[in-house]
């Protein structure tokens, strides 16, 4: 049963969570296992959120899902209803969310804080968009 904006704004607000705990991991300097697992499934609980609010907002607006994550947001930048900037980063999001997902426990600690860097950078953003 799809349940329209409480979902996409549970979705959103889980991201955001997931978006802090990134954050607060990376100022800890990740110096642990259990902190580098901490960071891999906030990291990997982030991208999947932004992506799944994303596919909420579709469903909810009645327009067709993409047959791949990397083209979430092609049905808004289509009708206008996104900027380009918006559907780059989607797919950026996608495209670490597939590394994240498949290559989980091959990723070394370093490259993973390097992810979270980048995420840190981007993601914010991309996530305002969402909620909005």
């Amino acid at each position: 049963m799809h349940q329209g904006p409480v979902e996409l704004r549970s979705l959103v607000s889980q991201a955001w969570e997931s978006l802090k705990s990134v954050e607060e991991l990376l100022k800890s300097g990740v110096a642990s296992g259990f902190h580098e697992a901490a960071l891999r499934w906030y990291l990997y609980s982030l991208h999947q959120n932004i992506l799944d609010a994303l596919a909420s907002l579709l469903a909810e607006a009645g327009l067709r899902k993409p047959a791949s994550y990397s083209e979430l947001a092609a049905p808004l930048l289509e009708r206008g209803y996104a900027p380009g900037w918006f559907a780059e980063e989607v797919a950026k999001v996608a495209r670490t969310r597939n590394l994240l997902a498949h290559a989980y426990r091959r990723i070394p600690r370093e490259e993973l804080a390097d992810v979270a860097r980048k995420t840190l950078a981007a993601a914010p953003r991309l996530v305002e968009e969402l909620a909005r």
